[in-house]
């Protein structure tokens, strides 16, 4: 018996049901290390909605390693600077990083203030 795809039922949605077809189309814009890391994590779902698994024996050494999760937190925190100050300005972000960490509230509010300011002037 397949699996269903979705928590809710086709009644329930406005969208065509998943296409198994395009199940792999993610994969094209994704490293290898993604890809095997993905399908660690949700291989089993993917599976019941269709989709082929790119190597069907995926090691476990990404998800019990110690030293690759220190990378994989270490890169993301890293993007997320970069991303930030892209967005924000590097002044801005350094001070937000640090008056979440200190004690100084009215410095915070301040600075969160003018973050605030510059996101609702890129929402508009």
């Amino acid at each position: 018996m397949k699996k269903k795809c979705s928590a809710y039922s086709q009644s329930n949605v406005n969208y065509t049901a998943i296409d198994p077809s395009k199940a792999s189309k993610w994969k094209g814009k994704s490293s290898a290390r993604d890809v095997s890391i993905i399908e660690l994590k949700v291989g089993k779902l993917l599976e019941a909605c269709g989709y082929k698994r790119s190597v069907q024996y995926i090691p476990r050494l990404y998800s019990h390693n110690v030293f690759f999760r220190v990378w994989i937190f270490l890169e993301h925190s890293v993007l997320y600077i970069i991303k930030k100050a892209s967005i924000y300005g590097w002044i801005l972000t350094v001070q937000h990083v640090f008056s979440r960490r200190l004690p100084f509230s009215s410095l915070r509010t301040k600075i969160q203030k003018k973050i605030d300011q510059i996101t609702n002037e890129n929402l508009k």
